[in-house]
């Protein structure tokens, strides 16, 4: 009786960058490392790459690579922000694919949809790209073709099955609980195995439209689930014996147990659970009982006999479907009494409106820039991967229309970054959480908003408006009262305080953080009006926060033009005052002469450059600061 073990890691954070910047802010939650992703990396990315090996008095055998042995899917953000910051561990992953083709003959990672969509709540558009980038992306990293695909919190319908046959892949994982009926695929009558049900020892196949097919592997449940959620991972010796309890010893058919879990498992949520995956590798390795298989090979040497039909939608940590990632369907991931997750529908809808108008956007300026706006937007990922010279040449030879400038080159790019920043908003961690006001929800907000921000500087306004209503009964459960609304305002602020602080540097001079945050208290005084009063109170309150302002000097909200004015010894004279924007240099001209200036062309091209750079929608802010005093 032939007998295979194949366990599987999702390695998977979301992404975390500040859109504007590329850089990971610091998050205080994840102290004592600066953020989420370094944490998890020391903790469970790092250690999988060098397990250690010991014996039953802790003294260390030997140092493998687990991810050489098993089964792995990275995302590709991650696997991106490992790369830069931590080398050797993207080399031993990468490696590791070619050590699997060595003993396997075939490779043992998978590729994953770009971008952690929820591909059943993807529109058709999206489902493609985040194919498509998810294979480019594992081609440039692993050298091959992919053969596989994870998808997203295996959330499965035929449309997102159709398109991952269509680009030419072979195989997924799914849930147990994702198998409605199976039977042989030489025909015959449908055996229902619903609600987990199904024989997940053995390979099955998914008949798809037009004579295409995916084959499908499901994962053991009780295994996989004593690896994710309970302490399986303390015991190397119970969690061998668990495993070989899994086979059926009176079948004599060719079975595999296969496990799937998060592979933050190993490491992160269980501690020392690296070494925990490297001792049952190395036993299983050493096994002529039980061998070590990975999908591909299973399928190739046990090809399915069976034909199965998938419930639609379903996914592996929702058993509502789809629904948490669209309503209040009851799943949760603490119990907090009285809490609820209403805001998920308010946040998923006002998203996609949201969408949908930055399509039409992009539909419309693509068009003048691009052959086939689809095919660009596919291939955009090249320029995420490498934005050389030499690759935006190629791009724009393949897609571009002929003769573009080199402004036209600018804005076309511009809006492939607005559909990028698009997809990234509908990251699927925005609403497995508990609460709008996470971490995770408030990132794809951001990405929400920098998208926006590109479509106002093609001359499209309004949508922070109307996104801002579609939030507003997205109801927090902490703080009470809170709306996503509110998240939004507070990421708007923040934007804006980055904007001038930016602005600040690069036309006075400003290089140290210290300098311009003495020069911000010396005058205890930073307002801005943005027609919205619970705006410019968000907006005051990041400014007191950063930079230690007392609160009773900062009033009811004015509108301000913040002016920088310098004498001849670059010295800053500021002041404040609420002017209008209108004929501001001719109403600066009797402060200017209050505090000892002449009305020069530096410090006109000053004013002009900050009221021009700063680009805000007038509905928003006017412009910025004013002069009264050395600093």
């Amino acid at each position: 009786m032939p007998r295979y073990l194949c366990i599987h890691g999702h390695f998977y954070q979301p992404p975390r960058d500040n859109p504007w910047t590329g850089r990971i802010p610091r998050q205080p939650s994840a102290a004592p490392f600066h953020d989420w992703n370094e944490r998890v990396w020391r903790e469970a990315y790092g250690p999988n790459s060098r397990a250690r090996l010991t014996d039953l008095k802790g003294r260390i055998l030997g140092i493998q690579n687990n991810y050489a042995l098993m089964s792995f899917n990275f995302g590709p953000t991650l696997l991106s922000w490992i790369e830069e910051r931590h080398p050797r561990t993207y080399q031993a992953v990468t490696r590791a694919d070619l050590l699997g083709q060595k003993r396997f003959g075939v490779g043992n990672a998978l590729a994953q949809a770009y971008g952690h969509q929820i591909m059943p709540l993807a529109n058709d558009h999206d489902r493609v790209t985040q194919v498509r980038w998810g294979l480019r992306d594992f081609e440039a990293r692993f050298g091959r073709a992919a053969g596989g695909m994870w998808l997203p919190e295996t959330a499965a319908d035929r449309p997102t099955l159709e398109v991952l046959a269509d680009h030419g892949l072979r195989f997924v994982i799914l849930s147990p609980y994702q198998a409605r009926r199976v039977r042989p695929l030489s025909g015959g009558r449908w055996q229902d195995v619903a609600n987990g049900g199904v024989d997940t020892r053995r390979a099955y196949r998914c008949l798809l439209k037009g004579g295409r097919h995916l084959d499908v592997l499901f994962y053991q449940a009780s295994l996989s689930q004593g690896v994710a959620f309970e302490d399986l991972l303390q015991s190397g010796e119970r969690f061998v014996a668990r495993i070989k309890a899994a086979f059926d010893e009176t079948n004599d058919r060719p079975q595999l147990v296969l496990i799937a879990t998060d592979g933050e498992s190993f490491g992160h949520h269980h501690k020392f659970g690296d070494m925990a995956l490297a001792y049952v590798l190395n036993q299983f390795q050493r096994s002529r009982d039980i061998r070590l298989s990975v999908p591909e090979l299973f399928l190739a040497e046990h090809p399915p006999q069976d034909e199965v039909d998938v419930v639609e939608p379903s996914s592996w940590s929702c058993p509502h479907g789809v629904g948490r990632w669209e309503g209040d369907c009851g799943c949760n991931l603490n119990d907090h009494p009285g809490w609820n997750q209403e805001w998920r529908r308010p946040l998923r809808q006002g998203l996609n409106r949201l969408r949908d108008h930055l399509i039409r956007i992009y539909e419309d300026l693509g068009r003048r820039y691009f052959d086939d706006v689809w095919a660009a937007r596919n291939d955009y990922l090249e320029l995420v991967i490498d934005p050389s010279a030499r690759v935006r040449r190629e791009f724009f030879t393949r897609h571009g229309r002929d003769n573009l400038t080199a402004s036209e080159e600018k804005a076309a790019l511009a809006v492939l970054e607005m559909q990028h920043r698009a997809m990234e908003m509908f990251t699927s961690c925005g609403w497995f959480f508990d609460d709008i006001t996470g971490l995770e929800a408030e990132q794809v907000l951001r990405y929400a908003y920098r998208a926006i921000e590109i479509a106002r500087d093609t001359g499209v306004h309004g949508l922070t408006r109307e996104l801002l209503r579609d939030l507003t009964p997205a109801q927090a459960n902490d703080p009470p009262g809170t709306t996503g609304a509110d998240v939004l305002r507070k990421i708007i602020g923040a934007r804006m305080t980055e904007q001038i602080i930016g602005l600040l540097q690069a036309e006075v001079g400003v290089s140290e953080p210290s300098m311009l945050g003495f020069f911000i208290r010396r005058y205890r005084a930073f307002k801005l009006d943005l027609d919205r009063p619970e705006l410019a109170r968000a907006f005051t309150r990041r400014i007191l926060d950063q930079f230690d302002l007392p609160a009773d000097r900062v009033g009811a909200p004015e509108i301000l033009e913040i002016t920088i004015l310098l004498d001849a010894a670059r010295r800053f004279k500021l002041g404040l005052d609420p002017w209008p924007l209108q004929n501001a240099f001719s109403r600066m001209l009797p402060r200017m002469k209050d505090i000892g200036l002449k009305p020069d062309k530096k410090g006109i091209s000053i004013l002009t450059t900050l009221a021009r750079k700063l680009n805000f929608h007038p509905n928003y802010a006017k412009t910025i600061l004013v002069g009264g005093g050395d600093c």
